[in-house]
């Protein structure tokens, strides 16, 4: 029995009717109220998995696999593996979008410096001093550079990533 026929739904279900028929059903089978617990967590566990769309979909993946008319079992594992991964990718992400932002300080830091110099040396040509900020100048370029190389490894790790999911999947 699959966990549709556990909750008495379609496939092609909304989330809410799976709610109401979860909720109707878990009032039957209760152990506090009298009910049977195996079934109680059976039918918690599939609305478990068919109320979160990412696992729905997981689930409904399994369904069509060739590996599930084998008697293979669908299990958490499989999600806990699965939400892991998705969490690394979401890691990923954020650090992706962290060189980024690291990464357009740093060409600001380069362009102003150099824009205050390259003024400084304007004001200067009637033979007065001017101003060049190398610190901040070499300090933006290369914070622009190092994080433009993270952000370049941070983008292949997540390539690589979905490439090998790709492929365990086919």
């Amino acid at each position: 029995m699959n966990f549709y026929d556990t909750l008495g739904v379609e496939p092609t279900s909304t989330s809410d009717q799976i709610r109401s028929a979860y909720r109707g059903l878990a009032k039957e089978s209760h152990p506090d109220l009298g009910g049977d617990s195996e079934r109680f967590r059976e039918l918690t566990q599939a609305y478990e998995t068919l109320s979160d769309s990412h696992r729905r979909k997981l689930y409904d993946a399994w369904l069509q696999a060739p590996a599930h008319s084998a008697g293979a079992g669908f299990a958490d594992q499989t999600l806990q593996d699965d939400m892991q991964v998705a969490a690394v990718l979401e890691h990923l992400d954020v650090m992706t979008q962290q060189a980024t932002h690291s990464m357009k300080v740093g060409l600001f830091w380069a362009g102003g410096a150099a824009a205050i110099s390259l003024f400084s040396y304007e004001a200067s040509k009637g033979g007065g001093h001017y101003v060049v900020l190398w610190g901040p100048v070499i300090f933006g370029a290369w914070r622009a550079i190092k994080s433009f190389e993270a952000r370049t490894k941070l983008i292949k790790a997540r390539r690589d990533i979905e490439a090998s999911l790709r492929r365990g999947l086919a």
